[in-house]
């Protein structure tokens, strides 16, 4: 018994061991030659994510600190939006009078597929934009219909990462609706980062409010905690932060094929970008900063007690540990 006992205990060690610990063969990301060419891609349907996309989304990338400053450095950017309604009720309604986005926007209607899942049926454009920038040798923003971007993010994204072709991922904040009566209509010059981060701050989802570590119940334990160093400085840990830059190559595509699901991308597939070296974090506000629209209200079974300065999640993996390694720095306006 005391053997079996002793062999479980190695089996599991080795288990966590091999899941946390072990790195694949490196990818020499710098020996493949990108061209200055990002696709800006989107799954969005239904009323309001399409309305979002149009009014917030795309406003806050085509300012002149984003898209107007990649062109005057050389790179074209495609905006390609895969939905499931009609091309033409979006071209008719939801882009109407819009001449700028019925002109820089490319409309792809999509077979969802057998399943009704969203990570499923996600995951059927999300290989098609793949196999696209693969054939094209170009870089992926990944974007959604409920996220909203700081001026200059996209610029500084792609101008940080080209070249070393390194993926970038960075963290977020997740605010309540009452945001949009700040951003609406949303401003031509954009917003900077720094007056998100007050937005962020001032129209905090739940799920971001009580993300504060110095609370001793909080919600830390979904992934995100922060803590307020001075008026206009927070430290921010995000065990789950997601990439928005991608550089594509055809394992990426493997790996989703096999999967067949969206959610991996901050999960798994961020593990796996790890292992292979392909995968830096912004460690900072002023680099890329975004607000996630979240109309669902809060859900206080999941606050905790006794959580107070823990800035860890519960069976963390490998992309979790790594992510926990860094300290972000958000700022504010004072």
């Amino acid at each position: 018994m005391n053997v079996f006992n002793f062999l479980k205990r190695f089996s599991l060690r080795f288990y966590y061991y091999l899941g946390n610990n072990c790195f694949s063969l490196p990818i020499n990301m710098r020996s493949i030659k990108y061209n200055k060419k990002v696709y800006v891609y989107t799954p969005a349907w239904g009323e309001q994510h399409l309305k979002w996309y149009s009014d917030y989304v795309l406003p806050s990338l085509m300012n002149d600190t984003n898209e107007g400053a990649l062109v005057k450095d050389g790179f074209e950017i495609k905006y390609v939006l895969y939905t499931l309604d009609s091309k033409e009720n979006i071209i008719n309604n939801v882009f109407k009078g819009n001449d700028k986005l019925l002109n820089k926007v490319e409309i792809i209607e999509f077979n969802k597929g057998v399943s009704n899942e969203t990570r499923k049926i996600v995951v059927q454009s999300f290989l098609s934009i793949l196999k696209r920038c693969i054939k094209e040798r170009a870089m992926l923003y990944l974007t959604c219909a409920d996220l909203v971007y700081g001026n200059s993010s996209l610029y500084n994204c792609v101008s940080a990462s080209y070249g070393k072709n390194k993926c970038l991922a960075s963290s977020y904040g997740r605010v309540s609706l009452d945001v949009l009566s700040e951003i609406t209509p949303y401003p031509k010059e954009g917003i900077k980062n720094s007056q998100l981060v007050n937005l962020a701050m001032k129209y905090s989802h739940g799920s971001l409010k009580y993300a504060n570590e110095e609370l001793d119940v909080n919600c830390t334990n979904e992934g995100i905690s922060f803590k307020k160093l001075s008026s206009s400085l927070y430290s921010v840990t995000h065990n789950l932060p997601s990439p928005v830059l991608v550089f594509p190559i055809q394992d990426d595509y493997e790996y989703f094929k096999n999967v067949d699901d969206f959610n991996a991308i901050d999960r798994g597939w961020l593990g796996s970008l790890i292992r292979t070296n392909r995968l830096k974090f912004s460690g900072s506000s002023d680099l890329c900063f975004y607000i996630e629209l979240t109309p669902h209200s809060f859900d206080n079974n999941i606050l905790i007690e006794n959580k107070k300065h823990c800035d860890e999640i519960s069976n963390p993996e490998i992309q979790n540990t790594v992510a926990n390694t860094v300290v972000s720095i958000w700022r504010s306006t004072k």
